[in-house]
């Protein structure tokens, strides 16, 4: 394991990765570079999709790919949900409850689907897109401004023909982007705004939309976009390009690796740092700032990350009902209040969590 470097403010990056077990390949939950949950069998290949922390509780979205089941795993509790037979959840996230978007069989075809994740209890579906005898597949999600759920993926419209769709809801499809043979990859809700990352195989642009509205492209060849995170305004994309890892900032180059068989898979940001997270041959790694802090004995590749701010004053408050948050309390320990009407204070505007959110 590498030393952790450039760190002033305590906090625990949590991640997901693989590591190889016998023939087959095993999933586990890393803390700052050590594996502390081991999920493997001999007779299965496990992949693992997201990572995330919410109410105190850190949560592993993986499949067993040979039994064709998706999970996710509690690590506090030590526990799986079984989401079902020929299931995927690739996107964790929650407010008030927590989610998994992804998608399940129905049939002979593929539905986008968002799971509520109970409490104690087995998981139930929350909402389904079917679209008759034509496929739709979810690969990220998130809750919007008007405390709704919304995924984005992507929909068959023909045999060989499809587009990038992000769905609402109790409306259906939202937003249908106009590229064709598109995929929504990833989406993060911002200001009140929900930002989409959208891609397609014949073409090297990458569009970055905010709500309907195109922001900026990435134009990249050969390239592979990956994640989207949104720290304080900036907009982070993470991809490769010809077997270098690269890291966009506000659709600009921020960061590329010089080290070749390099290949990235997540991005965060925060006041502390950008960091990273993919493999550097066959050897998981996690990078600050473009160096690698964490390359965990035996992991293969690091899927995802999810880094935890622990701030000094961990008081619950009672925050107003505004843009992001519901009344009542709340136990985040990070925040900032935002006086936007300029009375010092006397009315809060607003607050905003410090780092990325938990929705």
């Amino acid at each position: 394991m590498l030393a952790t470097v450039g760190m002033t403010v305590a906090q625990d990056i949590w991640s997901c990765g693989e590591h190889n077990n016998g023939s087959k390949t095993g999933v586990g939950i890393y803390k700052n570079g050590e594996r502390v949950v081991t999920l493997q069998n001999a007779d299965y290949n496990f992949t693992a999709y997201d990572i995330t922390r919410w109410n105190e509780h850190t949560y592993l979205a993986y499949r067993n790919d040979t039994y064709g089941h998706a999970y996710i795993y509690d690590y506090e509790n030590s526990s799986a949900k079984d989401l079902g037979a020929d299931t995927y959840a690739y996107k964790l996230f929650g407010r008030t409850n927590l989610y998994a978007a992804g998608y399940r069989k129905n049939g002979s075809v593929y539905n986008a689907t968002i799971w509520k994740l109970n409490a104690g209890s087995t998981p139930t579906v929350l909402f389904t897109w079917d679209n008759g005898s034509y496929n739709t597949y979810a690969y990220c999600g998130l809750i919007g401004p008007d405390t709704y759920n919304y995924a984005g993926g992507y929909q068959y419209t023909g045999s060989d023909s499809w587009v990038g769709v992000i769905w609402k809801e109790s409306t259906g499809v939202l937003y249908t982007f106009p590229q064709e043979k598109s995929y929504v990859l990833d989406m993060a809700y911002y200001d009140g705004s929900v930002y989409s990352l959208v891609a397609t195989n014949a073409s090297s642009t990458k569009w970055v939309y905010c709500d309907n509205d195109l922001l900026y492209t990435i134009t990249a060849a050969s390239s592979s976009i990956r994640d989207l995170h949104i720290e304080s305004g900036d907009i982070y994309v993470c991809g490769y390009e010809d077997n270098q890892i690269k890291v966009w900032k506000n659709g600009e180059a921020y960061w590329t690796s010089t080290v070749g068989s390099s290949h990235i898979h997540g991005v965060w940001a925060n006041s502390e740092g950008v960091y990273f997270c993919g493999k550097i041959g066959s050897n998981g790694t996690i990078w600050k700032d473009g160096t690698a802090i964490h390359q965990p004995s035996g992991c293969t590749v690091m899927r995802k990350l999810y880094v935890e701010d622990e701030c000094a004053n961990s008081d619950v408050r009672s925050l107003p009902f505004t843009d992001g948050f519901e009344n009542g309390s709340t136990s985040w320990p990070c925040w900032t209040k935002l006086d936007v009407d300029g009375d010092n204070g006397v009315n809060v505007s607003y607050w905003d969590r410090v780092g990325k959110r938990l929705y």
